[in-house]
């Protein structure tokens, strides 16, 4: 049975689906196999993991497989995370590059810590929500084990 709080678990869900849709079809540049890869690997793994947050699992089974989805999550947002930072450092280096050789060039101005600070909380904030949640559960799952 679900929990009174599944109406907002279904928009975090959403709100996850549409972050990695726009992740994941993006043209940011060429050399975003590997994050594009991750999105595609983590944020259902994430869905999958909060989602069976809101059941009860009351099967030792169900309960292993719940820890176990847990840390695979946790292990693909990790390298989620690694390769969302080196795409941004990368992304910084070729605009650097680009802007030395040509200097004659109209130049585009760039958006500000605070607008870059909002699009890394609105990207990453559905796998923060979700992941503390899981491992909030994950660990009383640990206790009753």
């Amino acid at each position: 049975m679900l929990t009174e709080i599944e109406w907002w678990g279904g928009v975090l869900i959403i709100w996850g689906a549409l972050v990695a849709r726009y992740l994941c079809r993006s043209e940011h540049g060429e050399g975003l196999d590997l994050f594009r890869r991750t999105a595609r690997v983590t944020f259902p793994l994430v869905g999958l993991v909060f989602a069976l947050y809101f059941y009860e699992l009351r099967q030792p089974a169900l309960r292993y497989a719940f820890l176990g989805l847990a840390g695979a999550a946790a292990v693909a947002t990790l390298v989620f995370l690694f390769t969302y930072l080196r795409q941004d450092d990368s992304a910084d280096e070729d605009e650097s590059e680009a802007a030395d050789t040509s200097a004659t060039e109209e130049e585009d101005e760039e958006p500000g810590w605070a607008v870059m600070g909002l699009v890394h909380v609105l990207f990453l904030s559905p796998l923060a929500v979700a992941l503390s949640l899981v491992a909030l559960k994950s660990w009383s799952l640990v206790q009753a084990l």
